[in-house]
């Protein structure tokens, strides 16, 4: 009777799988984690660092396999539930409209999506004081997208540009002194 090693059995178990997932994914590419059960997180990398996206087609995506699909497309933070904050960050430096995808984001991820792109203040609930201020900072003009500026968000955009008060809802009346006698 031949024993057989139990590593070298393995091993050529796992080189199985590996040339059948490698025949799934030659033949229905991006799409062969809807058509293969439990694929390895080999197949999984290789999708999601060709199509982010996919990273939807994965249950319970671990944290390196988010991380590819977020490098890949910022916007696949979408699709995977309670992200850390560094794929979080790691979404966002890719794209930083990948904000909107975070509930109730911190702080500090608000402000790397607003060096990013000002714009994307909009996409926030709530944008923290000091969030407010560089957004301010980097365009004036979107104090008209502020739910109620601070008396210090409302002076400093007001210091750039005297005719925002117009786009402010309630400007405080310290805004329209400070207005009247510059």
């Amino acid at each position: 009777m031949k024993l057989i090693n139990p590593f070298l059995y393995l091993y050529e178990k796992i080189m199985l799988i590996d040339k059948i997932e490698e025949k799934a994914y030659n033949k229905y590419g991006v799409n062969v984690l809807k058509r293969v059960d439990n694929p390895s997180e080999t197949l999984q990398q290789l999708v999601v660092k060709e199509n982010g996206l996919k990273v939807s087609d994965i249950q319970n995506p671990t944290h390196k396999i988010q991380m590819f699909a977020v490098r890949q497309n910022g916007l696949a933070l979408q699709y995977i539930d309670t992200p850390l904050e560094r794929v979080c960050m790691e979404a966002i430096k890719q794209t930083a409209i990948a904000i909107q995808h975070i509930n109730t984001p911190k702080e500090n991820l608000q402000l790397l999506a607003v060096k990013r792109d000002c714009n994307t203040i909009k996409l926030i609930n709530n944008p923290t004081e000091r969030v407010q201020e560089l957004a301010i900072k980097l365009n004036a003009k979107l104090i008209e997208c502020l739910k109620n500026p601070s008396l210090n968000i409302q002076l400093l955009t007001v210091k750039q540009s005297p005719s925002l008060v117009k786009k402010m809802n309630s400007p405080h009346p310290e805004v329209l002194k400070y207005i009247k006698t510059n």
